[in-house]
């Protein structure tokens, strides 16, 4: 019977909410459900609108949660209240610590956890972010190298120093609260593909520079990235075994008649024997494998300018008249000073 009576008062109350909807909250713009965001936080929201805080403790309501839920649908979203920390998505309690040591005396390790991230969520929300100050280590880029980093910015290096903490720690914490906003290079400008194995095989004379510049061994591929950086993209230093796009297996036999008279007693193809041997031998000793000719070179003026040449042509009816054009310009045309433009 109790029960029976819960379920019509209930009803009751519901019909007449439907009916005081009808006559009047629809016209007055009155809310019928429960908009509450799914990310909604009670304890945020208090600490972002110090009115409702006040109002909550003028009630005795004070932290309650249903309090601050009940105000924020009433009032609080139609006045566009904010109700969470605006903080990125990726803010992470412990990076944030870690970035600003200065931070332990925000959030003692004696706390709980929970207590601790509302407090450093609340620190960047109110002071952090003005201060531009790093909260998570995801920022950091992948490629990001340390001790790059203090070759490239001597200012942080001393500054390092100066403080005595030369490490990876500061080198991290300066790029992400200062470094990346003022652009500062993190890591050595190297071309894709760049292994410093590959390198230094390339370029053995760069043993020599190692035995000055890093005599105990431990940071070779370290040296041997700042020489690139510094000096091998001048010189135009090779820094990787790969067969080049330029690459023309015909000009590589004609231009080395060792590998040509190799490539005959080999069973093998001529074009996969010459980058074989251009991968295993041809690119450590540098052997020429393109025909010397002008940046600009075109072989229709240069036909055009040297009419003779078609009888050269007809000479050679298997070759593509291309080949046979800049062949010629390699071995007579530019001693001969032909013209080719």
């Amino acid at each position: 019977m109790e029960e029976l009576l819960k379920r019509c008062f209930y009803g009751d109350r519901e019909l007449e909410a439907k009916k005081h909807y009808h006559l009047f909250g629809r016209a007055e713009g009155r809310r019928h459900k429960s908009f509450l965001p799914t990310d909604f936080n009670y304890e945020e929201y208090y600490a972002l609108n110090p009115e409702v805080k006040a109002l909550a403790r003028n009630k005795w309501e004070y932290p309650d949660e249903k309090f601050a839920k009940k105000h924020y649908l009433r009032q609080g979203a139609a006045n566009n209240l904010a109700y969470r920390f605006d903080v990125p998505d990726n803010f992470k309690m412990e990076d944030y610590l870690f970035l600003n040591p200065d931070l332990e005396a925000v959030a003692s390790d004696r706390l709980l956890k929970k207590e601790r991230t509302f407090l450093l969520r609340k620190h960047y929300h109110f002071h952090g972010k003005a201060e531009r100050r790093a909260c998570s280590l995801d920022d950091l880029p992948r490629d990001f190298d340390f001790n790059a980093y203090y070759q490239l910015n001597e200012d942080v290096y001393d500054a390092a120093i100066a403080v005595n903490e030369y490490n990876n720690f500061y080198a991290i914490r300066h790029y992400l609260r200062l470094g990346r906003h003022e652009g500062r290079m993190y890591a050595f400008d190297l071309p894709d593909g760049f292994k410093e194995e590959e390198y230094l095989a390339l370029n053995p004379q760069l043993n020599s520079f190692l035995v000055i510049e890093n005599p105990s061994g431990k940071h070779r591929d370290f040296f041997l990235r700042l020489h690139y950086h510094y000096y091998g993209w001048q010189l135009g230093l090779p820094y990787k075994i790969e067969i080049p796009d330029d690459f023309d297996y015909r000009v590589y036999l004609l231009l080395n008649p060792d590998v040509a008279e190799g490539a005959r007693q080999d069973n093998k193809s001529p074009d996969l024997f010459a980058e074989h041997h251009y991968l295993q031998h041809g690119i450590f000793e540098r052997r020429p494998y393109t025909f010397e000719v002008p940046e600009d070179f075109d072989e229709n003026v240069y036909l055009a300018y040297n009419p003779d040449l078609h009888a050269y042509l007809n000479e050679n009816p298997s070759f593509d008249q291309d080949f046979l054009l800049r062949k010629h310009y390699h071995f007579y045309g530019r001693h001969e000073n032909r013209t080719v433009l």
